[in-house]
């Protein structure tokens, strides 16, 4: 049987396509299910299903796609709920609803312009990277922030400079040092795009010319090539559909890349460096002044949390941070332009690169002036875009207004069904009885040890002894690992935390499997927090119209996967 992962991993290709791609056009054959007349699509489904099992890590099954078809048809419930209580009105949403509008005008002008227009991979696209997946190479390489710095290293290395003379000057090194920038063996599709294609292109003992990767400028030099000594046609198929999403992303992020570098070059940006660095003060002040946290949006993405009051105390709106040609017109791009986008930039790179951070949101307004320009603000995949994604905002909106203290007692339906669904009725729990006592080095918990093998009375006297009967093992989950694994009637010395020792004697385990009654006061106290939505969602859910093609489910569902 096919591993569970490599579902997983096909779907979250299929996911970034989605994000580059944005929303398909909700025609009859695309609807999934309808929550009160409003469209769940299959591709809503796929990004919404694929970005939780990126989050979460959990394998693509059948019992994971039909959960998080309901989640999904709650989160439509619960977006429905805000808007009927207000929650669409706020000033901060009609913000909130103001960006997402011109975010996916400017994602919709990139997929007309550019990814319309792209081929899908051809077999022998396909097959070459499955070659060169299948192979490691060995790349040394010199590491430039300057193009013209990179460009005269290649000139030098042309008329013969030695490689590593060259890379004692790029990485500053007072004397030769045969490890500078030696890489190793690389895998194909774990670099850089731009830095993989060129190394794996490269014949053995040649160099490249410098090649611009998200980090700088790069000069290769590829010192071996380890090829497998058998590829087959079994495993090339096998393969194959999870390659050719592979191989279309990476043309998508390194000709997307040049399309926008291309696009905007010919805007003619001019940076007021100047009013760029009071804005990276002002960010700084903000900072200070709030002292916030990060907000996680996505995996390994935090974007900016402060206030535009703050900043705006520090910087005015009406300041310019850079000027661009559009539609033949000069244009300027504001202090208050780059508020207007600020939440939706990273936090580490508007606080550490503010150069980069204004450049990142000069290109979002181009953007969306671009697909404004070209007709796009009533498209409909722009209008389905932006329902969709108000619908997640305004239910996150609504789980954090329920979720908020005081908490309500969950009822018995739900505790039950929680009850069932994580098994618990099936799941052993342990009762122990164990003594245990604290020292502060291994030295002293063995010779402890050795006195307690010869008179076991003397475990009382020593300071922090503590001794346990008939309790829950899951009272105490730090001595849990011990406890399960130490033998009965004998002290052994086991290391506790990241410093400590501890004498541990087990006398008694047995395993029980709790009743519902038992574990009720833990279920309400986990479940407290949840006891409010989880009521709506019922009374919602019981006067909703909902509807699910449960034909087109089955058939979104891989051939091998048991529906």
């Amino acid at each position: 049987m096919p591993h569970p992962m490599r579902h997983r991993w096909i779907l979250l290709g299929s996911l970034i396509l989605a994000l580059h791609a944005h929303a398909q056009d909700p025609s009859p054959t695309n609807v999934l299910a309808t929550v009160n007349g409003e469209v769940i699509t299959v591709d809503d489904f796929k990004r919404s299903y694929a970005g939780s099992l990126m989050t979460s890590g959990a394998n693509d099954t059948a019992e994971h796609r039909r959960r998080h078809l309901n989640q999904l048809i709650d989160t439509y419930l619960l977006a429905q709920e805000a808007r009927r209580r207000g929650l669409d009105t706020t000033a901060a949403f009609r913000h909130y609803r103001e960006r997402l509008h011109r975010k996916a005008l400017g994602g919709r002008f990139f997929e007309t312009a550019f990814l319309d227009s792209l081929p899908p991979p051809t077999d022998a696209e396909i097959r070459r990277a499955y070659v060169n997946s299948q192979t490691q190479v060995v790349v040394r390489h010199l590491f430039y922030r300057s193009e013209a710095e990179a460009r005269a290293a290649y000139e030098r290395l042309r008329q013969g400079a030695d490689f590593l003379e060259e890379a004692r000057r790029a990485y500053h090194l007072p004397t030769l040092d045969s490890a500078a920038g030696f890489l190793g063996p690389i895998r194909y599709f774990t670099m850089d795009d731009a830095f993989a294609e060129a190394a794996f292109a490269l014949p053995v003992d040649s160099i490249s010319a410098p090649v611009r990767s998200r980090y700088g400028y790069h000069i290769l030099r590829v010192e071996e090539q380890v090829r497998p000594a058998l590829l087959t046609e079994d495993g090339y198929q096998y393969r194959r559909r999870g390659l050719a999403t592979q191989v279309r992303l990476r043309r998508i992020r390194l000709e997307g890349d040049r399309f926008v570098r291309s696009f905007m070059e010919r805007t003619d940006v001019r940076v007021d460096a100047e009013a760029v660095r009071a804005l990276a003060r002002a960010l700084a002040d903000a900072e200070d002044a709030v002292t916030p946290e990060p907000l996680t949006v996505a995996k390994g993405v935090e974007v900016v949390p402060i206030s535009t009051e703050a900043l705006t105390e520090a910087l005015t709106p009406e300041t310019v941070l850079a000027t661009y040609t559009f539609g033949g017109e000069t244009r300027t791009f504001t202090a208050g332009d780059y508020y207007f986008w600020l939440p939706e930039l990273p936090f580490e790179e508007a606080r550490n690169r503010t150069g980069a951070s204004v450049g990142r949101a000069l290109r979002n307004e181009v953007m969306a002036r671009a697909g404004a320009a070209a007709g796009l603000s009533a498209d409909s995949v722009v209008a389905h875009e932006v329902a969709y994604h108000s619908r997640l905002h305004l239910a996150a909106r609504m789980q954090t207004e329920l979720r908020r203290p005081p908490y309500a007692e969950p009822d018995e339906p739900f505790l039950r069904e929680a009850f069932e669904r994580f098994g618990l009725g099936r799941r052993h729990a342990w009762t122990v009885d164990f003594t245990v006592i604290p020292f502060g080095s291994r030295e002293q918990a063995e010779a402890a040890r050795t006195r307690l093998d010869a008179d076991p009375a003397a475990a009382a006297t020593y300071p922090g002894f503590a001794a346990y009967q008939r309790a829950a093992l899951d009272d105490h989950p730090d001595w849990r690992p011990h406890i399960l694994r130490a033998p009965l009637g004998r002290y052994v010395v086991v290391q506790h935390g990241t410093h400590g020792w501890a004498v541990l004697r087990v006398d008694a385990r047995k395993a029980v499997t709790p009743t519902y009654e038992e574990v009720r006061p833990r279920l309400v106290e986990a479940l407290a927090p949840l006891a409010r939505e989880t009521a709506l969602l019922r009374d919602l859910r019981a006067r909703a119209t909902i509807t699910v093609d449960t034909t087109l489910f089955r058939q979104m569902m891989p051939p091998d996967m048991a529906p």
